[in-house]
């Protein structure tokens, strides 16, 4: 099973979550965010490769929702460009705390 969570942030606390949903593991990210993006305005959302869109512009656009995700070397890339590099460390610092969440998550549900 995988566990899809939209949270809010609420600084130095872990995330208010605002959508969970359970799925099989082989519902990908991005058909689950296709189902609740309608839901979704007037916000940011950070998340993994599988939140990219080839439509992202329209959808921020129309739903005031921009999709950050942090950007990874390509084959044989040596390094991130600057601006890459900063966007990924500002995503990964606030998906540090959905993280935690997701840790929370699993240590209360192991036997």
């Amino acid at each position: 099973m995988r566990v899809h969570i939209v949270g809010r942030r609420q600084p130095g606390s872990l995330p208010v979550p605002a959508y969970i949903g359970v799925t099989g593991t082989s519902d990908h990210d991005g058909k689950i965010f296709d189902q609740i993006r309608p839901q979704l305005h007037n916000n940011q959302l950070y998340g993994d490769k599988g939140y990219q869109r080839p439509d992202a512009e329209e959808v921020r656009q129309a739903q005031n929702l921009t999709v950050l995700i942090s950007v990874k070397k390509q084959k044989g890339q040596p390094y991130l460009e600057p601006q890459d590099q900063w966007l990924s460390t500002a995503v990964a610092h606030v998906r540090q705390s959905i993280e935690a969440l997701f840790a929370w998550i699993e240590e209360k549900n192991r036997h």
